[in-house]
């Protein structure tokens, strides 16, 4: 089953990783019970405190994937843009594998 994770949001608030019908109902974690909720610079993802992200290249925040980690629409190749005071990483999403790569800015 495609899920979905809204990626702007991310620093805002935590958000869950979702089937794709209900993205805002978080999938549980079999290991705790527990939902899977990301948030940058909280718990598991506390390193990336201080990090903004913003997403290019689609027509909403959200990434579906699917089955194979690929992504869902696969017409989009979505850029996400990681900022930290001065400094800027560009890293776009393959829509066939999933696959994250560094790019250069636009």
């Amino acid at each position: 089953m495609p899920f979905a994770l809204k990626a702007t949001s991310l620093q805002r608030q935590p958000h869950p990783l979702a089937e794709e019908q209900t993205p805002n109902v978080p999938l549980v974690r079999p290991d705790t019970g527990t939902d899977y909720l990301v948030q940058l610079g909280v718990d598991r993802a506390s390193g990336a405190a201080g990090v903004t992200l913003a997403v290019e290249g689609m027509n909403d925040d959200t990434l579906v994937f699917d089955l194979q980690g690929g992504l869902k629409n696969q017409m989009q190749t979505p850029r996400i843009v990681l900022e930290m005071g001065a400094h800027q990483w560009h890293v776009e999403v393959s829509p066939t594998t999933g696959t994250i790569s560094e790019v250069e800015p636009h």
